[in-house]
């Protein structure tokens, strides 16, 4: 169902910091989410991404 194109640049969006790639990124994973259901494009409620500091482990 995900192709690997799109499965890559969520990768990618994850794993770049703060710049210019992330709009290239952002407009990578708009194009290849397009086929997508739309229930994988829409939250009713808020998500978010636990981030852990390496430092602490």
């Amino acid at each position: 169902m995900f192709s690997i194109e799109l499965l890559q640049a969520i990768n990618d969006w994850q794993a770049t910091g703060i710049g210019k790639n992330k709009t290239q990124i952002a407009e990578r994973i708009i194009q290849y989410s397009k086929e997508l259901p739309e229930k994988f494009k829409r939250l009713n409620s808020k998500c978010y991404r636990q981030l852990v500091d390496i430092l602490e482990h």
